[in-house]
């Protein structure tokens, strides 16, 4: 998991309905929507307004961070969920949650965050389903992928959700990594079903559709930006320079700290 800081989530609980109102005009679908979407489930609502999630703090590595488990547990409860954070850290944090009967627990820390179903003994690792979530974003930003090109940046964990998404999906994929090895083992798996290129500057003569996950800063400049650009972003940063930004419009970009990434963890657990 991408390290975030205090100033990425505390904001979150205060700015939440914002949020929520602007995602809707850019994909056309609200997070309880975008919840449904995803598990395929037009009663996914009702599911989340009838379960109960613990949000644990976990203090391994760097430790917790400020308005972390606050954020995750307000974003749950926007969407209906019964949702508290715990008051006990770690193991005695799991232990109070199971004590209340939760049916999901969330916990993270630097290099894991998981949601686990406790009913149904299923886990859902954050990175798959962040990635699954901006590729689903995307895909109803633009009304649909089959025959599109899009562009992925990264190919690490919410990358590879992301481009496995928009293979099914008909998608046409152009991939960046800069890993070898993990560019072979793409090549071995995905055939045809994706092209791989070196740069960017090659890359992003055949789509304005781009999906980045990787969180390096400043990956696009204001060159590679246009009016039809669409950029939809899990990194953090999200890639994008400050002329970049200020030149993309706002409606074309999707991206968030952990709004969208902790609904699709919920909606695919629960699922």
């Amino acid at each position: 998991m991408t390290r975030l800081t205090s100033d990425d989530v505390r904001p979150i609980p205060h700015t939440i309905k914002d949020y929520d109102r602007n995602l809707k005009a850019k994909i056309g679908k609200s997070l309880i929507d975008l919840a449904k979407y995803l598990a395929d489930s037009q009663e996914m609502d009702q599911v989340i307004m009838k379960s109960k999630a613990a949000v644990v703090p976990i203090t391994a590595g760097q430790g917790i961070i400020e308005g972390f488990t606050e954020a995750v547990a307000s974003i749950l409860k926007y969407i209906g969920m019964d949702a508290f954070v715990t008051q006990k850290t770690d193991v005695a944090g799991f232990a109070e949650a199971f004590s209340k009967n939760v049916d999901l627990l969330f916990a993270g820390d630097d290099s894991v965050f998981s949601v686990f179903n406790l009913n149904k003994k299923k886990i859902v690792d954050n990175s798959f389903a962040t990635g699954r979530a901006y590729a689903t974003a995307l895909e109803l930003a633009i009304r649909g992928l089959e025959g599109k090109t899009v562009l992925v940046i990264g190919a690490g964990r919410v990358g590879l959700s992301a481009i496995d998404y928009l293979i099914k999906k008909g998608a046409k994929v152009i991939v960046i990594e800069i890993d070898k090895e993990k560019v072979a083992w793409l090549k071995k798996i995905y055939k045809d079903h994706l092209t791989i290129m070196d740069t960017l500057d090659e890359a992003i003569k055949y789509t304005r559709l781009i999906l980045i996950a990787a969180p390096v800063h400043g990956l696009l400049d204001e060159s590679m930006i246009d009016s039809k650009t669409i950029v939809s972003s899990p990194a953090i940063p999200s890639g994008l320079k400050e002329s970049a930004l200020k030149k993309l419009p706002a409606k074309n970009l999707i991206h968030d700290p952990l709004q969208i990434g902790v609904v699709a963890m919920a909606a695919l657990a629960l699922k």
